[in-house]
């Protein structure tokens, strides 16, 4: 797993400071000179405030965290995002491996840039969420409010004209080896709902179901057939409960038996 050296923020100076709980919160000061990790203030030296910081969430963890504009990120499991303690240029850049949830504080004088491998995402004031894991060959991102510019990258350039405005209920996936875009209005719950311990399914492939359900609880769910893959998925699932109380919801649903094999990891069969 490439997430898998444990969750930690890496501060400028090299320092880390690990993420022990499944869902951490780390809130930095308006002036980027302290944060907050999980109730433990630590100091940054005013000359590194703006040099860039790191956020590593591991599988089987989630990470909240308040940047020093007050943007707030949900960073989902299997994620990183870097950012500089303190905003002091014309424009707020991150950049994010994997997902996060944004809901940016207004500010037009300094737009905010979410950059995530192809795309770039540019914000003054919004709530959407964006999936770019390195291993999935599409990019998502879903509005939930306000408005963003999506710029994807052709042969190594950002154009203007690659340059795509969303609106709220809007859904636009890119694929990076087609290098196109496809738009749709979606019900933005059903993307969200993971930063508040939910997955919510309609007629999704089981594939992509539990490739989230891995990440989530850092486990290796393997197939007995392609086909099993292909099953259509629809509901909730309470990430609350164990992997293996989901793997059950799941047996309810699709005619799909489980099994846990010695080193752990799980395999799905048909029923």
């Amino acid at each position: 797993y490439p997430a898998d050296g444990g969750a930690m923020v890496i501060l400028a100076d090299g320092s880390k400071v690990s993420l022990k709980k499944d869902m951490s919160e780390i809130l930095y000061s308006e002036n980027g000179d302290q944060l907050v990790v999980n109730s433990d203030t630590i100091k940054q030296k005013p000359e590194l405030r703006e040099a860039l910081n790191k956020v590593i969430v591991s599988y089987g963890k989630k990470s909240m965290i308040v940047l020093s504009d007050g943007t707030k990120v949900w960073l989902n499991a299997g994620s990183q995002l870097v950012y500089p303690a303190f905003f002091s240029n014309d424009t707020r850049e991150v950049s994010l491996v994997g997902e996060a949830f944004f809901d940016v504080t207004k500010n037009p004088e300094k737009p905010f840039i979410v950059k995530a491998s192809d795309v770039n995402v540019q914000v003054l004031g919004t709530r959407f969420d964006i999936s770019a894991y390195p291993e999935d060959k599409i990019i998502q991102t879903v509005l939930e409010e306000g408005k963003i510019n999506l710029n994807y990258e052709e042969n190594g350039l950002f154009k203007r004209d690659h340059t795509l405005s969303m609106t709220p209920n809007q859904m636009v996936e890119f694929d990076r080896s087609s290098r196109k875009t496809a738009s749709s209005i979606v019900n933005v719950s059903k993307y969200v709902s993971w930063k508040e311990g939910m997955l919510e399914f309609e007629k999704v492939n089981l594939n992509k179901a539990l490739k989230q359900i891995e990440r989530f609880y850092n486990v290796n769910i393997t197939l007995g057939s392609e086909q099993i893959g292909e099953f259509k998925l629809s509901g909730k699932l309470d990430l609350k409960n164990t992997a293996e109380d989901v793997l059950n919801v799941i047996k309810l649903t699709l005619p799909v038996n489980w099994q846990r094999k010695a080193n752990g990891d799980y395999v799905l069969t048909n029923k």
